[in-house]
């Protein structure tokens, strides 16, 4: 196997270069697209170990590899498929090794489960 080691990447042109650890922050550290209406079915994930249905609307994520800690940021949607509403974290229950979203609709703002709903986290 061979490693690269570089100081600073950049485009064909020379612009725009990025230091290995400002692409290391910017990536996504956890992400999942689950089926909220079908027991939590994972379509497809990154660092997700599980998903636990708590009630109607409330799901914690667990991940693969702990996070460095709780202090992490958290982008969420849901959705019927044809009517964006909205996701958020529960940031009391954020942890190093899972969080917990809770899905509402935008109308109302009534909790409940979406068929396509999605998480991605951003930290160390």
């Amino acid at each position: 196997m061979s490693t690269l080691k570089v100081n600073t990447i950049q485009n064909t042109s020379g612009n725009f270069g990025s230091t290995p650890e400002q692409i290391q922050q910017g990536i996504a550290k956890v992400w999942v697209n689950f089926d909220a209406t079908s027991n939590s079915a994972i379509r497809d994930s990154f660092n997700v170990s599980s998903i636990v249905d708590e009630n109607t609307g409330y799901f914690n994520i667990n991940f693969s590899s702990a996070l460095p800690s709780g202090n992490y940021a958290i982008f969420c949607q849901a959705s019927t498929g044809n009517d964006l509403s909205f996701s958020g974290a529960d940031e009391d229950f954020n942890a190093a090794g899972s969080c917990r979203v809770i899905t509402r609709t935008t109308r109302t703002s009534n909790i409940t489960d979406f068929p396509y709903t999605g998480v991605t986290i951003f930290g160390d």
